[in-house]
């Protein structure tokens, strides 16, 4: 089993210059292979050369790569143009769209291999770079598989993939219904709320104040890159506070509950049939966040068919509403009178789904 635990890197001036510079060299690398496999394409459907391949390119890149790209380690270049020939498979699958440029911003990465790079307390020793110093020791013991190396609003972090030994989940018997929203992150049939901490409403004046800002500076000026820095800073803040309180909510789940039953959702849909004042609330929360954690933490999850009607279903008696607006935040049973919370009900019917027993989920007839 293999676990990440990504750490910040405290490093000096040297190594920042180099962190940059590996990141920026990995970028070219990625971009050139792009480039060259347009242009072999373009060639082998006129029929004047053979059929792109990612593993001819990196050989070419080896050998005509620019001299001050072999200042950084070759692995991260490597590794790049690698992560293209998976954006390429991907791409055929008709997965995701066609690989785009990568231009120089706030977000960097670069990659190093386990054979090149290695962690003694603190520290961890990256090529060409040295030894550079972590926030704290690595919480994983084991042998290391690979460092990714990342930068985000101007603050460099290293994740470490560690191979541990493989520690089976804690089943236990009870099931939870999780129903995610908008004005609470998340409800759970036990009544555990994972509150929203709506810091992208209460940033948003400010986030508007200081992009007026920057549409007021010169492009390319120093004084501009400090505007954006601090534009992605906040949003980093936010995310980082969005995620701490979803891991403590998903981690509860997991300690108290080994069958999690969840909804089936259309993220993108959502975003694409919303309103825009509908889809600023939903960029304020992180419904697939959750459902992704969930998966990797519980011991089984469950999702309920995509049309299943957890909100408009009385958690008491069945009854089904034929319509029920996301405005109302009470439901109220016509027929049997009971009252409950909006998010809460929907937990309780996903928890008491019919086809769920055990930890298995049989399908309904």
């Amino acid at each position: 089993m293999q676990r990440a635990h990504k750490i910040r890197l405290v490093p000096n001036k040297t190594q920042l210059s180099m962190l940059f510079k590996t990141a920026g060299t990995a970028r070219y690398a990625y971009n050139q292979a792009l480039r060259w496999n347009i242009e072999q394409y373009e060639a082998f459907k006129q029929g004047t050369a053979e059929k792109p391949d990612i593993y001819s390119i990196a050989r070419k890149w080896t050998a005509e790569k620019p001299d001050w790209a072999k200042e950084t380690c070759a692995c991260a270049q490597t590794q790049a143009i690698l992560n293209l020939k998976k954006a390429l498979n991907a791409f055929w699958n008709k997965k995701t769209e066609f690989p785009s440029f990568k231009k120089k911003g706030n977000k960097q990465s670069f990659y190093v291999q386990n054979s090149k790079g290695a962690v003694k307390g603190n520290k961890v020793r990256l090529p060409n770079i040295g030894w550079v110093k972590m926030r704290e020791e690595p919480r994983h013991t084991g042998k290391i598989m690979a460092f990714s190396v990342s930068q985000t609003a101007g603050q460099w972090h290293v994740s470490i993939q560690t191979e541990i030994p493989d520690v089976p989940k804690t089943i236990q018997e009870s099931t939870v219904g999780i129903d995610v929203g908008v004005s609470k992150i998340a409800v759970a049939s036990d009544g555990t709320v994972c509150e929203n901490p709506h810091k992208l409403k209460k940033q948003q004046q400010y986030l508007r104040r200081i992009q007026r800002k920057l549409a007021r500076q010169v492009k390319s000026s120093n004084r501009r890159k400090k505007t954006k820095q601090r534009i992605a800073k906040t949003h980093l803040n936010i995310s980082n506070a969005r995620h701490d309180v979803i891991h403590k909510f998903t981690s509860t789940m997991a300690k108290n509950h080994g069958l999690a039953v969840i909804e089936t959702l259309d993220i993108r849909e959502m975003f694409e049939q919303g309103k825009t004042w509908m889809n600023r609330q939903l960029q304020d929360t992180a419904m697939r966040e959750v459902h992704r954690q969930l998966d990797y933490k519980m011991g089984a999850v469950i999702r309920a068919p995509r049309y299943f009607p957890s909100s408009k279903r009385c958690s008491a008696c069945g009854h089904v509403k034929p319509e029920f607006p996301c405005s109302i935040r009470i439901y109220k049973c016509e027929k049997c009178r009971a009252v409950f919370d909006r998010d809460l009900n929907a937990a309780f019917n996903l928890s008491k789904m019919p086809w769920v027993t055990g930890l298995k989920c049989v399908e309904p007839q």
